[in-house]
């Protein structure tokens, strides 16, 4: 025991133990000098690395020395969100582009525009030729050839209709049906060439008996019309007077001479009651072909009147 005390006492043995463990301290310090200068050069470790360990050997409880804090690891930086692509910007038209297109479209729109007009005025100038042809056509068709009068066709189908329309204003109008006794017997006795110089003859002399706005057609054959502005009772008169003055007047060709007595029918339009002016037109034609025929079979130089002034 002596021996071992002696052995502690000795303050040779002491002092250099605490030497030792001073070195061994400083020692531990460069060590962990250097491995932080090594950390910095390397960066911050990886997620889930662990810092390396630095073994700091115990010291006796004499000389005690506090390893120095462990400096804290620098947090990684957060990643920057990406921003999200911006929207293609639309290119806006300035005011010469506006107004560049509205010009084309307005020149669009005038071009087509005169386009039209001259379909217009082409669709006008056929319209106008084919009325004028309608019209030579209608003059070809509504004269007779042989006498040169207006025909059937013409008179109720043209003229009668545009006289209807007007009715109201004008007042009542008559028709005088008219056929020769006579032709006929021309006909059969001389020939047909004959009987046509007769007609001609007779048109003449029909011509001399018309009153003032009276008008002479030529319906078929020997059958003819005239047409006056007048009433029921004024038309009766006349239709006596014309067949007086027919049976005493005669017309000669050559040597021959024929009689211009005459059967007449009377029909006279007071009202137009008939859907269209066509239809008034052919009620009336159908009336004064009824009449002539019932003169006829009364043996001619007749005048029978229609009883009805509405059509």
């Amino acid at each position: 025991m002596q021996q071992c005390q002696s052995i502690v006492n000795d303050k040779s043995i002491t002092g250099g133990i605490v030497n030792k463990a001073r070195g061994v301290l400083d020692g531990a310090k460069e060590r962990a000098r250097e491995l932080r200068e090594l950390h910095k050069e390397r960066g911050p470790g990886t997620a889930g690395e662990p810092a390396p360990a630095v073994a700091v050997p115990s010291k006796p409880k004499e000389a005690a020395v506090v390893a120095p804090a462990k400096e804290p690891e620098k947090a990684a930086p957060a990643p920057v969100p990406k921003a999200a692509p911006a929207p293609a910007a639309v290119p806006e038209k300035t005011p010469a582009a506006v107004n560049g297109g509205s010009r084309l479209e307005l020149d669009q729109l005038t071009r087509q525009v005169n386009i039209f007009k001259e379909e217009n005025t082409t669709l006008r100038e056929r319209v106008k030729v084919l009325e004028e042809d309608n019209e030579k056509w209608r003059q070809v068709l509504g004269k007779d050839p042989l006498i040169g009068l207006p025909n059937r066709i013409f008179l109720f189908r043209i003229s009668l209709p545009k006289i209807l329309r007007t009715l109201q204003e004008t007042g009542p109008l008559s028709c005088f049906g008219l056929a020769l006794d006579q032709v006929a017997k021309i006909n059969t006795e001389q020939g047909w060439p004959m009987g046509d110089r007769m007609l001609q003859e007779a048109v003449r002399a029909l011509r001399t008996l018309l009153a003032e706005g009276e008008e002479l057609y030529r319906l078929d054959g020997v059958n003819f019309a005239i047409f006056g502005k007048m009433g029921n009772l004024q038309a009766k008169q006349r239709g006596v007077d014309l067949r007086r003055q027919l049976a005493g007047a005669n017309v000669q060709v050559d040597k021959t001479t024929m009689p211009l007595t005459a059967s007449l029918g009377v029909v006279t339009v007071e009202k137009q009651l008939g859907a269209s002016q066509v239809e008034a037109s052919t009620a009336i034609f159908q009336a004064l072909i009824e009449m002539l025929g019932r003169a006829k079979q009364k043996g001619g130089n007749t005048v029978e009147v229609y009883p009805n002034t509405r059509f």
